[in-house]
């Protein structure tokens, strides 16, 4: 996976980019907001992690920019914790936030999420209206009773069998 990194001050960036990558992420650090946008508009990033701290511009217009010219993943990194810094941060077009200070298994956890979400908007999805007009062909045979069999007594609280 490869990931730009924005970090609000030198000393982050380097704590971030040499963690991903001792985890085997691929990791560019920028150095100012302008960094980011020449990177994006370089490389195909798998996620970009931005510092809502970040000098100059700051995190939010980096956010900004990049939603509108890219689908890039964007993992806010907020420095406050409040509500009100994490919700300008999703309506400036980031797709999730995490507060600092973080545990790296989280980061790692958030960047994975990112990536399957991006991942699953690029994978074609078959529905069965694509199988043709024979919808009989779509049902699957099923031996003695259905284990989701609804509305008997004995079943569990919310009225689909347990098993």
């Amino acid at each position: 996976m490869r990931v730009l990194v924005l970090a609000d001050e030198c000393r982050s960036a380097e704590l971030l980019q040499n963690t991903l990558e001792r985890a085997g992420y691929v990791v560019d650090a920028a150095q100012s907001s302008d960094d980011v946008l020449t990177g994006a508009a370089a490389f195909d990033y798998d996620v970009i992690v931005v510092d809502v701290g970040a000098r100059p511009g700051g995190g939010l217009a980096v956010c900004r920019w990049l939603r509108t010219r890219g689908q890039w993943p964007i993992l806010l990194l907020t420095g406050h914790g409040r509500l009100e810094e994490r919700v300008d941060g999703l309506d400036a077009g980031a797709d999730d936030c995490l507060q600092k200070p973080f545990a790296f298994e989280e980061l790692s956890a958030r960047l994975r999420a990112l990536l399957r979400r991006r991942l699953s908007r690029q994978t074609p999805m078959v529905s069965a209206r694509d199988t043709g007009p024979d919808r009989d062909q779509l049902l699957l045979p099923c031996d003695g009773p259905s284990h989701l069999e609804r509305g008997r007594s004995g079943r569990g609280q919310n009225g689909w069998s347990d098993g």
